[in-house]
């Protein structure tokens, strides 16, 4: 027997979602930047935290576009199963919004731990604004949310050239 779960959420808040986990991003690049001995993956590292922080703000920008009205408006009631899947997504510990990505980060790591956990992440993270650009509405900027996917897809190039490089 299949249930759903009750959930009601507006774009607003799933704007916050997306600001939070592209600051988790960014702590989590900066950290991974300060553990790794390689210049060059330091850099690369520092890059990525930097294109996290540009996303973060984009995501700001397009929740200050909405309207109040929208901000009010629950988007999934009933929910369906891409709502479901968001908020479960947006809360499983990939993405856990009630801590730090950094703190998956001990030291320990190799330069290809580091590299498969960032690679998890941006995959996750495409996944999730997959889900959320059909609940963004246009004036809000949902054309932008392509933006932030093709970033995100170029980090997966990246991640996975340095993966290669590791091999």
């Amino acid at each position: 027997m299949t249930h759903a779960i009750r959930t009601s959420i507006n774009a607003y808040e799933v704007l916050e979602m997306a600001q939070r986990i592209e600051r988790n991003g960014a702590g989590f690049y900066r950290r991974a930047a300060e553990q790794t001995a390689s210049q060059d993956l330091r850099q690369i590292l520092l890059k990525l935290a930097m294109d996290e922080v540009g996303h973060e703000k984009i995501f700001a920008e397009m929740a200050e576009q909405l309207a109040c009205e929208e901000r009010k408006v629950t988007l999934f009631e009933p929910v369906t199963e891409v709502a479901d899947y968001l908020a479960t997504l947006a809360d499983s510990k990939v993405f856990n919004l009630s801590s730090d990505f950094s703190s998956q980060l001990t030291g320990k790591e190799t330069v290809a731990d580091v590299l498969k956990i960032a690679l998890d992440k941006e995959k996750d993270s495409i996944v999730f604004y997959l889900g959320l650009k059909d609940y963004v509405p246009v004036q809000a900027g949902r054309d932008t949310v392509d933006v932030v996917l093709r970033q995100e897809l170029e980090h997966v190039n990246v991640l996975t050239h340095q993966l290669e490089q590791c091999k």
